[in-house]
Order: structure tokens, then sequence, then C-alpha cells
């Protein structure tokens, strides 16, 4: 008998707490505008040009860019609009950055006629133009563009934060490929054939 009425009040106060469905309506109103809201402002980022921190992704518009080549000659992104072009970030000292730099030279000769450029952009803005020079020579003085980037404008535009960086942007401007290591040359040769 004392069990029954332990499990009555045990009962009765179960249903003295009402689920207040009116609260749940309106968390679940909430969460929905919150995931919205943050849908909405993860794909302006992907879309937008990015000033700061943030590295555009791939399907994003490449950012401009103009560099003079070590060798005088001047390259300006937005005029290359029908070629691939492909960044290559590294630095003179760096001696691992000198098989794939080797890469791009073989890819470029072998490539540059149907619609390849290659900028090979020297990120150490402590470096010249006769360091980067020897890194060419090194790595077997192709006839690609090498270009220093003293203020590190291109670096930042494109949130680069390693050496040994592969940019490719497709023959319509936008980023294609992000590769920030090294990779074989056949691999890399594999995602420009795709563009051209």
């Amino acid at each position: 008998m004392v069990t029954k009425a332990r499990q009555g009040t045990h009962k009765n106060q179960s249903t003295r707490r009402p689920f207040p469905i009116g609260a749940v309506a309106v968390a679940a109103v909430v969460i929905a505008a919150m995931a919205l809201i943050g849908l909405n402002l993860f794909q302006k980022s992907q879309n937008a040009p990015t000033a700061s921190g943030s590295p555009p992704t791939n399907g994003v518009v490449a950012p401009d860019f103009r560099v003079t080549t070590i060798d005088g000659r001047s390259f300006q992104l937005s005029a290359e609009r029908g070629q691939v072009v492909a960044l290559y970030f590294a630095a003179a000292w760096c001696p691992t950055c000198v098989p794939e730099a080797q890469a791009w030279t073989k890819i470029y000769q072998q490539d540059h006629a149907r619609g390849l450029d290659v900028v090979m952009v020297d990120v150490d803005a402590s470096e010249g133009v006769a360091q980067w020079a020897d890194f060419r020579q090194r790595s077997g003085n192709g006839p690609q563009l090498w270009a220093l980037d003293k203020g590190l404008q291109i670096a930042s535009a494109y949130g680069v934060t390693s050496l040994e960086t592969s940019i490719i942007i497709d023959r319509q401007g936008r980023i294609a490929y992000r590769i920030g290591q090294t990779i074989p040359q056949d691999l890399l040769q594999q995602d420009v054939e795709k563009l051209l």
C-alpha cells in the first residue's frame, strides 16, 4: 500500500511538470534562424575577395595583381584571362623548393604553347634579384616568369602562409587548385592538363 501511494505521488509529480511546447517552438525557430544566418555568412565569405586572413578558395575569382619580373617584364593577372596561370610561392634559400620549381619549369616548357603561364614568386622580403636569379639557375633556368613579392602583397592576397604553395588559376580567372605542399611533377601535370 505504501508502495502504491509513492507510485501515485510520482505520477502526480511527473504530470505536474507540463512540457512547455511554446518554448520548444521558439528554440527551434531561433536555431533555424542562426543556422540560416551562419550559412549566409559562410557563402559570402567563400565568394568574397579576401583582404585578410582566410585564403581564397577553389572556384573564387583569383585576386588581381601586377608584378615586375626580375628581368623587367610586367605581368598582370587580369590581362591573362584565357590562359591557365600557375603561381608557385618559394624562397631562394629553400632547398626543398628546388624540385617543385624544376617541375614547374618542365611543365611550363611543355605546355606554354597550349596556354599555360607560370609565375615563380619569391616571398622572402629580405631577398633580392641576385638570390632569386641564383634559385632560378638551380631550378633549371626556366623561361617562365620569376618575380619578387617584396611587400608580400601577392602572398597576402592569396592567403599563402607556407613555402611550396602552388595555386592554379583557370582560363576564366578562378582558382582551380590550391596545393600547400610539395607534390610530384606528374600530379601537377595532371592538374594543369584538366584546365588546358
